[in-house]
């Protein structure tokens, strides 16, 4: 069971790091890849019982939805 857990770890650590290269390349799909890792190591943080990190997450969490948001709301040219 530890190494399946290792591998997802992993699996959502790879991803942020691809959801920031997006953000470099200003796609604005990267905010969705941040919020779905926010939403899993927010889980993982309250579960393991750390606080700090949890607090960070949720933080991180409101500002990858904001991007979204921020992205939805913008003007989008005709077609």
């Amino acid at each position: 069971m530890a190494d399946i857990i290792e591998i997802v770890l992993w699996f959502f650590s790879l991803l942020a790091v691809y959801g920031a290269v997006l953000n470099v390349l200003k796609k604005e799909s990267c905010f969705w890849v941040w919020t779905i890792c926010n939403i899993f190591w927010l889980i993982y943080d309250i579960v393991t019982a750390q606080t700090a990190r949890a607090i960070l997450d949720f933080m991180n969490l409101i500002t990858s939805t904001w991007g979204i948001i921020a992205c939805l709301k913008k003007e989008k040219p005709n077609d």
